[in-house]
Formats: structure tokens, C-alpha cells, sequence
């Protein structure tokens, strides 16, 4: 069974360094499992995970489960090797995806 949004937005809010998004201004929008739907939105170092589309995000991540998303996030999954094996799928900015592990744990 699937970790409920709360407990997502509570293990990313847990991995966020602020240090590492000073002067960032993003919105990445996760679909997951094509059914469960958030976004975060980074900006200057604070860190907002809301439930839902975001209308213009800078980028969308594409993810099987939650448990993938987590791996990415909490420094389980390589993005590139996750990217490379079809494990996500991002619809916009690649760069910007890859960039996202590096607003978290290191």
C-alpha cells in the first residue's frame, strides 16, 4: 500500500535544504501512478507541497508509485540510471528534473 499524500508531504518537507534553493523559483508537478496528482513549489528557499495540478509548473515528473518519487527525493534512486531504465518520465525541462534531488538530501 502506497505511503497517504500527508505522510509524502511530510518526508518532503523532513529532505528539504533550504540552503540549496536560495534564489530558486520552480514548480514541479508529480503524477503518480496517473492517478495521484501534487506539486511543489520552491522559492527562495521555501519549500510548499500542495495537493493538485499546478497550472503553469516548470516541470512534470512521471513516477509508477510514491515509493519511487520517495527513492528520488530521500537519495535512493539515481535520477539519471531512473531516467535511463524508463522508471521516470518527465514532461518538460530534463535539466530541471534532474536538478530537483539536489533541493533535498544529499
Amino acid at each position: 500500500m502506497q505511503p497517504p499524500i500527508d505522510e509524502v508531504k511530510q518526508r518532503l518537507l523532513r529532505a528539504f535544504q533550504p540552503e540549496a534553493a536560495a534564489g530558486i523559483d520552480r514548480v514541479y508537478q508529480f503524477h503518480i501512478g496517473g492517478e495521484r496528482r501534487f506539486h511543489i513549489e520552491v522559492q527562495n528557499g521555501v519549500l510548499t507541497v500542495s495537493p493538485g495540478a499546478h497550472a503553469e509548473p516548470s516541470v512534470t515528473l512521471l513516477f509508477p508509485d510514491v515509493d519511487t518519487a520517495l527513492a528520488l527525493i530521500e537519495g535512493r534512486l539515481d535520477p539519471m540510471q531512473a531516467f535511463l531504465e524508463g522508471r521516470i518520465r518527465s514532461d518538460g525541462n530534463l535539466i530541471l528534473a534532474l536538478q530537483l534531488r539536489a533541493l533535498f538530501w544529499r
